[in-house]
């Protein structure tokens, strides 16, 4: 199913570095839907779930600083 890009969607796609055509395929992913997979086990700390403690006060800076530069928001 071809997409009809207006302006605006053309220049917010371009403006995250993509392409309408890459935009068309991730629509058209989800549209389709993903497979399932079968778990084993569930993630516990140390086994697929990592602490953030020990990196807390980095992570919050970086935080502030991409806040600050306008990489985060919410629409």
């Amino acid at each position: 199913m071809p997409y009809e890009w207006n302006d605006q969607d053309l220049k917010e796609i371009r403006a995250r570095g993509s392409t309408p055509e890459k935009v068309a395929s991730y629509i058209e992913q989800f549209q389709q839907g993903f497979p399932t997979i079968q778990l084993d086990r569930p993630c516990t700390l140390g086994d697929g779930i990592t602490t953030l403690l020990d990196g807390q006060d980095r992570l919050a800076s970086l935080h502030a600083a991409a806040a600050a530069a306008g990489r985060i928001g919410g629409r």
